[in-house]
């Protein structure tokens, strides 16, 4: 049997130290954030929640949802600002204001609360929904709170939540409603003893034993998938990660960790998640395997693979070209020996600034504090992509792509190779032509540019709401960008 593993990829003394300062200045926080709390609740929430719907209960939803993302930025401020807690996020980028189902493994006891950050940068912060356990309804203030936000409450037995989930799933079958529902398919949080007790039913029932994440429950995710299908855009798979300790909510609260949350984030179309119950099951069985991998991978290494497809990032290679990061001038280049086994993207960087030690950031593409690559390139980034399969695959293949938009021109031109390996590349400079209102500036240059969706955040460009389809979102003069190079692949 699978050992059961701790998800933190160091382990000893808390990243901060827990002084006086952070003890007063995490009261003073709570006291804000309880107050209004309070506030909201008592004066502005019944208006929203109450009155308007006796006229819409679309407008009412669109009014608490406000309110509620009003006061949530709270607390991703307190994370990121206050407490200089890094949030990393890697794998698929996805597009703002969708109605989706989202999954997470459950680390923690504040796993959810790191979601908000992902929602804000999304412009769904005040539309997240959670399935949580009843017992939490009945808190003073807040569990009010989440039975005028139409939280679903569940006992974690089936035959007692079953009547009470598909009635409110079905309250939110309007997909004119914005939501992010979020549901933890594992019932609980993470323990070493819940994790044996996981591994030995999965033995004696012939399930795959996990030693990272728990089984998951399938028939509560079922129900939301069932009721909701025809109402959402897709399903989001988060897979979440502490650096230092797996932080409680106190440690949350006086910042004394973590130190750094990383969340690897999936898209998966509804069309591709199947209809039956016993098919629909399987997908989530298979995809808490592929979580069980990524926090592996996220043990050994100290972060999430960057970038890539499930096959890519579960034969995430141990080879590293150039060292994790090397500098070049331009029109300098540099030559690798092929490895027998890579499957990983290069990440252009530029705008760097590093002092003698390789510390310091770059303008675009930044990964981490310094010239080796630490963490997870931020886009907009020009990748060079490889994937070399020592022999298990056909071909190997490896490409330049503008998946993560562009930020200078790269190429790569193989030497003294056997097969039909050709040059591939995208040589020019982008830059210089892309549209002013797509262009980002830093010291009076053009560093990058945006794509239409992350510069105007509208559907039009993001292809959401009412251009949702190939039909009514169509290319733009904005999407024809990337087709300046010759040679983009």
């Amino acid at each position: 049997m699978e050992v059961c593993q701790s998800l933190n990829s160091t382990r000893g003394s808390k990243h901060f130290p827990l002084t006086p300062f952070r003890i007063f200045r995490g009261l003073i926080c709570f006291s804000v954030f309880l107050s209004t709390a309070l506030m909201f609740l008592v004066y502005f929430v019944p208006l929203a929640a109450v009155v308007l719907r006796l006229f819409s209960v679309h407008y009412s939803r669109k009014s608490v949802c406000f309110l509620f993302g009003l006061w949530l930025g709270l607390w991703p401020f307190l994370f990121e600002k206050i407490n200089k807690t890094r949030v990393i996020f890697c794998g698929e980028r996805v597009p703002a204001k969708e109605r989706v189902l989202l999954i997470a493994n459950h680390r923690t006891e504040v796993d959810w609360m790191y979601l908000w950050d992902l929602a804000l940068r999304k412009g769904c912060l005040g539309y997240i929904k959670y399935v949580l356990k009843s017992s939490l309804m009945k808190l003073p203030i807040f569990g009010w709170g989440f039975r005028i936000l139409e939280f679903i409450p569940v006992e974690r037995k089936w035959e007692l939540d079953q009547s009470v989930m598909r009635r409110m799933l079905s309250t939110y079958s309007d997909h004119h409603d914005p939501l992010w529902l979020a549901v933890f398919p594992e019932g609980t949080d993470y323990a070493e003893q819940k994790c044996k007790r996981s591994q030995k039913y999965a033995a004696e029932n012939g399930l795959p034993v996990l030693k990272n994440v728990l089984l998951p429950k399938t028939r509560g995710f079922y129900a939301c998938l069932e009721t909701l299908r025809n109402s959402l855009d897709a399903v989001y798979d988060v897979t979440i990660a502490y650096k230092n300790q797996c932080p409680t909510f106190l440690d949350n609260l006086f910042g004394v960790d973590p130190s750094e949350v990383h969340m690897h984030i999936r898209r998966i179309p509804l069309k591709e998640i199947p209809a039956s119950e016993n098919e629909a099951a399987d997908w989530l069985m298979n995809t808490f395997l592929f979580k069980d991998q990524l926090l592996s991978d996220f043990i050994t290494d100290g972060q999430f693979p960057r970038q890539g497809t499930e096959g890519t990032l579960f034969g995430n290679g141990v080879a590293v070209l150039g060292g994790s990061g090397f500098a070049l001038a331009p029109g300098e280049s540099m030559q690798f020996p092929a490895p027998t086994r890579l499957i990983r993207p290069l990440l252009g960087q530029n705008g760097y600034s590093f002092d003698t030690r390789g510390d310091g950031n770059c303008a675009t593409g930044n990964c981490g504090d310094g010239l080796k690559c630490t963490g997870c390139g931020i886009p907009s980034a020009s990748l060079v992509k490889f994937t070399l399969e020592n022999g298990n695959a056909e071909k190997d293949f490896y490409d330049v792509s503008l998946v993560d938009d562009y930020n200078l021109p790269l190429s790569v031109r193989p030497f003294d190779s056997s097969g039909d390996c050709q040059y591939a590349g995208c040589v020019a400079d982008l830059n210089k032509t892309c549209p002013t209102k797509l262009q980002v500036i830093v010291s009076d240059e053009v560093v990058t540019y945006d794509s239409a969706c992350a510069a105007f955040n509208t559907s039009k460009y993001c292809c959401t709401d009412d251009h949702s389809t190939p039909t009514t979102c169509p290319p733009t003069k904005y999407t024809l960008v990337q087709e300046f190079s010759p040679f983009y692949i």
